[in-house]
């Protein structure tokens, strides 16, 4: 029988073998972690759901590119990068 303790350090220990998986796979499962992250963010910052139409996430995929373009010569020309 394990202590109360022990199951809690047990269950942390599989959450950071869950957490750091990923470090087995190399460049690409780093850049898999990375493209799916950057994913995500766009999808909650611009909107809840998904659209369907391909149009659509077109549309706004593109209008997300443009809006971090004109952060970065906005950050640009300030000589702040």
């Amino acid at each position: 029988m394990m202590t109360k303790s022990e199951r809690r350090i047990k269950k942390f220990e599989k959450r950071w073998d869950k957490d750091l998986a990923w470090l087995n796979h190399g460049w690409r499962g780093f850049w898999r972690r990375i493209k799916r992250f950057i994913i995500k963010e766009m999808e909650g910052m611009m909107y809840g759901k998904r659209p369907k139409d391909a149009v659509d996430r077109f549309e706004h995929l593109f209008f997300w590119w443009c809006k971090l373009a004109i952060i970065w010569f906005a950050l640009k020309g300030a000589n702040i990068i």
